[in-house]
């Protein structure tokens, strides 16, 4: 990766995204501060680097703590509940644990990134399953990054070195994968953010070719839309993407410190 791809530092505290969030569809969108919570450290309630974040249905917060390799659990104003994981290649264990997602049924699912796997545990941190190794093939990963869980319950993973999305059954069982290395359509240049719509489109932010691609459920190419730069719909290290039910869709533009 390039330098600039390479620093990649986040802050050391959570803000909600609702929060935070202008849509795309809006140059100046009204939004509302909520509230924050977090500082540095590796204490209860504290992060060194939070790189994910998801929400479950009860409105339960889950953050990615990545050199603290842990999740940390919350409520939904930012009461600690519980945490789980330590540094390590064994169950429940992490290495730079950088993407989260939530299914229907309350399961969390972690982007391992430095295993190169993905774990699946209870809402109260119980080890459920995990599966994948180093490499290229099939159900194997160089750096998940990102994570999300579709319609359907699919589970789509951003394979940042392999520059491609993998799709699996909860249980981990492989689907299918689109995607390689090149700027071209359906090709991706560090494939960071990924999220899933309501339709089942599946929305890909890309590091390296700052943009956004949209994929229908089983990875055909639909559309695109963003170049580098500081202008309104362009971006510099989009690392983020999330969909809501109206359809607008929010991007996390790292280097230019906003969203959009």
């Amino acid at each position: 990766m390039t330098v600039r791809l390479t620093r990649f530092w986040f802050a050391m505290r959570l803000v909600i995204a609702l929060a935070m969030v202008v849509p795309l569809v809006a140059a100046a969108a009204p939004y509302t501060y909520a509230t924050q919570w977090g500082s540095y450290g590796d204490g209860a309630g504290q992060f060194d680097n939070p790189t994910g974040v998801a929400v479950d249905a009860d409105g339960h917060v889950y953050v990615a703590d990545l050199y603290n390799h842990r999740i940390q659990k919350f409520s939904g104003t930012g009461a600690y509940m519980t945490e789980w994981g330590a540094y390590g290649p064994g169950t429940a264990q992490f290495s730079n644990p950088s993407g989260v997602a939530v299914d229907a049924g309350g399961n969390v699912y972690v982007a391992d990134l430095g295993n190169s796997r993905i774990q699946k545990f209870s809402g109260t941190g119980a080890y459920l399953l995990a599966w994948g190794s180093s490499g290229s093939g099939d159900g194997q990963f160089d750096r998940p990054i990102g994570l999300a869980v579709d319609v359907d319950g699919n589970i789509l993973v951003a394979d940042l070195g392999n520059n491609r999305i993998q799709k699996f059954t909860g249980a981990g069982v492989y689907l299918t994968q689109w995607g390689s290395v090149g700027s071209d359509e359906g090709q991706f240049s560090s494939p960071r953010g990924i999220a899933a719509d309501p339709a089942g489109d599946v929305f890909v932010a890309e590091l390296g070719n700052d943009r956004i691609q949209k994929f229908d459920s089983q990875g055909a190419y639909l559309t695109q839309w963003g170049s580098m730069g500081s202008g309104v719909g362009q971006f510099d290290l989009p690392t983020g993407v999330a969909t809501v039910g109206d359809g607008d869709v929010f991007v996390a533009d790292f280097h230019r410190r906003r969203p959009v």
